[in-house]
């Protein structure tokens, strides 16, 4: 045997063996809790018909990318006598795949008619990944279109799991899962009044997850952590289901809420049935922002590190069959709750924390929650995310690189918390412009607190008012301040008609509001007025009889020209044209100013 001196290859005439590691001196490295990279190789020429091993450590995902380089000549990487990863000797830069593989030692042969040199070879672990759902588009137009084409461009590079309905996905189903990648099914759990075992089992075999050769299982929403009297039937349903999938390649995902999965005795056994079968439990942990940074970690800590602990205690090993469900429904604004602050760095760190925090370590899977309720920039941004930590293996946040923290520093006083401090308000007449507050008005204005508990601090419960006047408009502005020229920013605004929502009157209305940034770059096909939103729910202080509270989502996106701005809002729609009702009165808050992730 001649050993060729390079990184976790040797030669072995008259075949190339690429092992990885081949010794206790050159492990496998670590990158962070979700991503161990078994083998990198570069400048190397191998030639038709070499073979390249590695070691799974764990059955789970396998990324794998291939940089040919300047090279000219095609080659292919084959696993199981199937071309995985090609290099059509034209195209630059990587070709990447990913492949579900079991624990042990796999072998890929190479392919090709030449002596390729190849720039780089890596074959790293990574977690599944998570898109939901499709097809889904968003709460309204103006926040994206998700079709397969734009997912495939922006969002799906980094993702290995789609879950979605496939009886409207078409041959996007045959496209993803023959790369292969898993496409799963979004379904629901049985709830008649005399469900039996076998009952539950037909409910859920029964889906396409399960009958559709295609599909690799379905993820049912959701068991509660709390006893129920159907528990007994769900867990005889599952234990059968368990026996008549294993061994299919196809999985049960159980989406499950609150921390009593692992604290009262049904609950434990559905989760260890679920174990045992060799399914997973999609475990939901939505964080919604809070006002400082300081409280945030120590709701994160909290939310994630405290409650795993728990789980790892009562489920040794638990990590291994667990799909961490995290929120990007932030688009009503739901976890969205402070202005102040920028979610995309609040995903951002939630993601970290998975990345590093040793309870987390080997975890199975992430999946955001969900893109019907996400914006393009922000499914965009997830997929960063994914690549980030769950490809790249990286442990430093990765908002950091753009210079993004989590308290957005461009404007003071977006709720009018404080009243008008920081605003410079101009009034139409003596008595048309002040703040206000209502309470339980930000929980209608769907604003997502954990479990239902609001907070004593009211954010969201403030307000600016304006009685819209004849002669002139009501003007407030305020300076905008540490933009970075030639960056990209969104402002946004919520509106609602103040009679409708002291009288509890269902009207789905457009508001005549004029939302402008002076001495800076408005980029149109970023904008949009008074698009019409409902809240999720009402409540007793504050009741709807007839339906939901309606509110006007506005946003303007635009590039600064300088350090500085000015954000002007007025309740005529046009300088010289009012465009609305003479004495209606509106309410203003949630004044969000942040960069905008340009890919």
């Amino acid at each position: 045997m001649h050993t060729l001196k390079a990184t976790r290859f040797i030669l072995m005439f008259p075949v190339l063996v690429l092992i990885a590691p081949f010794s206790d001196a050159d492990p496998a490295k670590r990158l962070n809790n979700l991503v161990t990279e078994l083998l990198r190789m570069e400048s190397f020429t191998p030639e038709n018909g070499d073979e390249i091993r590695f070691t799974n450590p764990r059955t789970g995902w396998i990324y794998m990318a291939l940089n040919a380089g300047d090279s000219d000549i095609p080659m292919d990487i084959l696993l199981q006598e199937k071309a995985i990863l090609k290099s059509d000797g034209q195209s630059a830069g990587p070709t990447e795949t990913m492949r579900l593989l079991p624990e042990g030692e796999h072998r890929l042969t190479v392919r090709s008619k030449g002596k390729p040199k190849i720039k780089s070879f890596i074959v790293r672990t990574m977690p599944e990944t998570h898109y939901v759902r499709f097809p889904q588009e968003p709460r309204f137009p103006e926040l994206g279109e998700f079709s397969w084409s734009w997912l495939k461009k922006h969002v799906l590079s980094s993702v290995n799991t789609v879950v979605g309905f496939p009886e409207k996905s078409g041959e996007a189903i045959d496209e993803w899962t023959g790369s292969g990648r898993k496409f799963i099914s979004y379904g629901s759990l049985p709830h008649d009044k005399d469900l039996t075992g076998t009952a539950a089992f037909k409910y859920w075999y029964k889906n396409p997850g399960f009958q559709d050769p295609r599909l690799s299982g379905l993820i049912a929403d959701e068991f509660q952590g709390r006893q129920h009297p159907l528990y007994p039937a769900w867990i005889e349903g599952m234990r059968l289901l368990g026996e008549k999938v294993r061994g299919t390649g196809r999985a049960f995902y159980a989406y499950c809420g609150g921390p009593g999965m692992y604290s009262r005795p049904e609950t434990r056994q559905l989760v260890r049935t679920v174990f045992d079968a060799g399914f997973y439990m999609a475990w939901e942990r939505y964080h919604h922002e809070m006002p400082t940074l300081e409280e945030a970690e120590t709701f994160m800590d909290g939310l994630l590190g405290k409650e795993m602990a728990q789980w790892r205690a009562a489920f040794p090993g638990c990590e291994k069959h667990i799909v961490l469900v995290l929120g990007i429904f932030a688009t009503g604004p739901d976890l969205d709750v402070q202005p102040e602050v920028n979610y995309k760095v609040w995903m951002d760190r939630q993601m970290q924390y998975l990345a590093t925090h040793p309870l987390f370590d080997g975890l199975f899977g992430i999946h955001w929650w969900y893109s019907g309720a996400a914006s393009e920039e922000l499914l965009r941004w997830e997929s960063a995310l994914y690549r980030h930590y769950c490809i790249e293996g990286e442990t430093e946040r990765l908002s950091s690189r753009y210079g993004w923290t989590y308290m957005l520093p461009h404007i003071q006083n977006p709720d009018f918390f404080h009243e008008l401090e920081g605003w410079q308000p101009e009034p139409a007449s003596a008595d048309s412009i002040k703040a206000g507050y209502l309470e339980r008005y930000a929980q209608i204005q769907n604003r997502y607190w954990h479990r239902g508990s609001y907070p004593d601090e009211p954010a969201g419960n403030t307000y600016l008012w304006t009685k819209r006047q004849a002669e002139r408009p009501n003007i407030i502005s305020q300076q905008i301040k540490q933009l970075v020229p030639g960056n990209v920013y969104t402002v946004q605004l919520i509106t609602a008609d103040y009679q409708d929502i002291i009288h509890g009157r269902s009207e789905k209305k457009q508001h005549a509001v004029s939302l402008v940034v002076d001495d800076a770059e408005t980029i149109p096909q970023g904008r949009y007025y008074s698009i019409p939103v409902s809240g999720s729910s009402s409540h007793p202080q504050l009741p709807f009889e007839n339906g939901p509270a309606w509110f006007n989502h506005h946003r303007v996106m635009f590039k600064a020209t300088g350090e500085t701005a000015r954000l002007v809002v007025s309740d005529w729609a046009f300088p010289n044209n009012p465009g609305g009702e003479i004495g209606q009165e509106l309410m203003y808050n949630y004044v969000q100013l942040q960069p905008y992730y340009v890919e």
